[in-house]
């Protein structure tokens, strides 16, 4: 077969290795598949280069080879990983080369449901059409539709890993991570004898009624025969609800400004950086820190064109968690010096801005980064002051275990109100002690630290490792997770070609560390791809909201159950994907069950009729008591309530005595007033007993 070359990216390229995403020309190097090498032409350079193409495309069709080619197309779950060459399983969890053509998955409204397939040819197919139909049920009763714009469809792109990560279970080679949208994409090749992955996401809209959604995708081209690959999907009776978990995941706006080659401040510099933050949110990812007001001279706080993105931020995407935009060095040099008296106008006007609009409770002050000696702690304890100076209702959270390290270092008890340790230093008693006095405990997670593994997050490492920690995080009741870059890519020349991450300046390199995002610039998209690592944590934290809804259904010991078929540590959790989906699909169907119970009977949510609680709403008082007569047994018990983020606001003991009974005043376990609102009132005895109850404080 005749080839011409072009030269592109600085390399002779045959043209049939070569598509076009947008005004940016790509090549594929012939010897090593799918490395993007960029062409930063003229657009009149990358018209003619298609041109040629087009004619190199129309001699070509007299070729009967290229019409007698067809697909091979199998189904791979998203927790396996194949390779470009023949049955190359990364994960090696499932039998790829069977073919399977089945596709049969379940989901929640609101909720993502993705999948994989895979398209190989013997010879190059070259104008490939992947059309997706909408879902659609058609019952005697009902009828209704996804439609094919809630579905989309991107293009694996594979990476080349020279060197292992240190004490990395898999080996070096190819690695499909980022995804290149289809929409993207102007010409669509398959090349020979190599696979190429597309991932589908699979939206499951709020609106939508229960039931067995079918549709299929369509996979064509002029040279080959068209496939249809038939699609299932079971829409359970249930909506996620939005992300209770808090979440911490650096981002970069520097590194944004400079592979996007921005301008800071500039126009197209905030719209950029927009579309990262939304990236991440999509996914149910906070970002660390997500605007910055000015500090004026006096050290008051600038609301100027502030509100608008506070509240598209905190009330139309709902993110849970932000960071105060407040360090030890800026926007006051010495903020515990010469600059106190401004930086403290600044943080009291700053939190009187967020409660004034119901941000408040969202935020939190990071300011020293794992502090490692005594005087690390002690700037720790001073800042920790300062700030509870200002307002004891500052939450200040350190990236450091709640047991000092060094007993000469003293502690952080009193100045901290989120410990967070790395996964390998969290320790459940400690944890436990300082959740009952109020505080809270998050983990996070950096390069492959600890002499026992945990669920390490790099390149290659394996996929369930993403997925399993908000599992874990659900069986410690940990409320936070923290990640400190999601875009680091400063070690890399071009994240496209040679992996983003991190070295130790020894030699060694932990591929993928602190980037989950690809910079979108190199190939033509002002904005961040995405990658296979970040959509299994979003699926990961899907997963945390299924446990949560069961608490709020008072499933919470059926919830414990599930959660130990996968994990009982941050040490030990299960590597086969089957097992996660069986349990995955096992509480799926129980919420499902339980909705549909109380549709069809609204008292069964309290069916026993064993407890009395009034008045409901109530606005200063509630009363909460056990009825006797009703249930024989009287043995003591609890009485816990839960926000519908499924945390633990208030536990009381209900005695054995005639009385039975406590009352709730609204108070958290710190005393501070909570919002109005639904809550969950849950008496735990030998029966467990539960009902929603509303506080409307007048």
């Amino acid at each position: 077969m005749r080839t011409i070359d072009s030269v592109i990216g600085g390399i002779r390229c045959p043209i049939f290795e070569f598509f076009a995403i947008k005004t940016h020309s790509i090549c594929i190097n012939p010897s090593k598949p799918d490395i993007f090498l960029l062409s930063k032409k003229s657009n009149a350079f990358s018209n003619k280069i298609q041109g040629l193409a087009i004619i190199v495309a129309i001699i070509l069709l007299a070729s009967p080879i290229l019409f007698a080619q067809d697909f091979k197309v199998r189904i791979v779950d998203p927790l396996n990983r194949v390779g470009p060459i023949s049955c190359d399983q990364i994960e090696k969890n499932s039998n790829f080369c069977e073919g399977n053509m089945s596709i049969k998955i379940a989901g929640a409204r609101n909720e993502y449901e993705p999948f994989q397939f895979i398209i190989s040819a013997q010879e190059e197919i070259s104008g490939v059409r992947i059309e997706m139909t909408p879902l659609v049920i058609q019952t005697p009763s009902q009828t209704d539709t996804i439609p094919a714009e809630s579905i989309k469809i991107y293009w694996e792109h594979y990476i080349y890993l020279a060197k292992s990560t240190p004490r990395s279970s898999l080996t070096f080679g190819w690695y499909p991570d980022a995804l290149i949208p289809l929409s993207e994409i102007r010409d669509l090749t398959i090349k020979p004898n190599r696979n190429q992955p597309f991932w589908v996401d699979v939206h499951i809209p709020t609106n939508i009624k229960p039931g067995l959604y079918k549709g299929s995708i369509r996979i064509s081209a002029f040279s080959a025969t068209p496939i249809e690959l038939p699609l299932e999907l079971r829409v359970w009776n249930f909506t996620l609800p939005n992300p209770s978990l808090q979440t911490s995941f650096g981002l970069s706006y520097e590194e944004i400004s400079n592979y996007h080659h921005l301008t800071p401040g500039s126009p197209e510099y905030w719209t950029t950086i927009k579309k990262y933050n939304e990236a991440l949110i999509e996914h149910r990812l906070m970002p660390t820190c997500l605007l910055t007001p000015r500090a004026l001279p006096d050290g008051s706080f600038d609301t100027t064109n502030l509100t608008p993105l506070f509240a598209y931020y905190f009330d139309t995407l709902q993110v849970n968690a932000s960071m105060y935009a407040f360090n030890t060095t800026a926007p006051f040099a010495d903020p515990l010096g010469s600059d106190s008296v401004k930086a403290k106008r600044y943080l009291s006007t700053y939190l009187r801005y967020l409660e004034n609009h119901n941000w408040s409770e969202r935020h939190y002050a990071y300011l020293i980064d794992e502090p490692d000696d005594s005087v690390a702690y002690q700037r720790v304890r001073d800042f920790g002051e300062f700030l509870h100076q200002v307002s004891p209702k500052i939450r200040i959270l350190c990236t450091e275990p709640i047991e000092p390290q060094n007993p000469n270092w003293g502690n952080l008890y009193g100045y901290v109100d989120i410990y967070c340790p790395i996964f390998f230093q969290y320790d459940e008693t400690q944890a436990h002690w300082r959740q009952s006095l109020g505080d809270e405990v998050w983990v996070y997670t950096a390069c492959t630290q600890g002499t026992t593994p945990t669920p390490w997050w790099q390149l290659d490492m394996p996929l369930i490792n993403y997925r399993i920690v908000p599992w874990q995080l659900r069986y410690y009741d940990i409320s936070g997770l923290l990640y400190w870059s999601t875009n680091y890519w400063r070690e890399t020349p071009d994240p496209w070609v040679k992996p983003a991450g991190f070295s130790n300046g020894r030699g060694d390199f932990w591929n993928g560390e602190g980037s989950l995002l690809y910079p979108g610039y190199n190939i033509g998209i002002s904005g961040p791809v995405t990658s296979i690592r970040l959509k299994q944590l979003r699926e990961g934290i899907e997963d945390y909201e299924y446990l949560r809804l069961l608490l709020t259904l008072g499933e919470e010991r059926f919830a414990q159950e599930q959660i130990r078929r996968l994990t009982t540590s941050f040490y030990n959790w299960q590597t086969n994907p089957e097992t996660l989906y069986e349990v995955r699909k096992t509480i799926g169907e129980k919420i499902d069950a339980i909705n549909a119970l109380t549709e069809n009977d609204p008292k069964a949510f309290c069916r026993q009729s064993i407890i009395e609680i009034s008045p409901n709403p109530f606005s200063n008082k509630l009363i909460i008591k056990r009825q006797k007569g009703k249930h024989k047994s009287n043995v003591p018990g609890a009485v816990k309530i839960y926000d519908t983020a499924g945390k633990l606001i208030k536990k009381f003991l209900l005695p054995e005595s005639d009385a039975n009974w406590v009352s709730w005043d609204g108070r958290d376990k710190k005393q501070s007033y909570v919002a109005n609102g639904v809550y969950l009132v849950k008496i735990e005895s030998d029966i467990t007993v539960y009902q929603k109850v509303i506080l409307r404080r007048k």
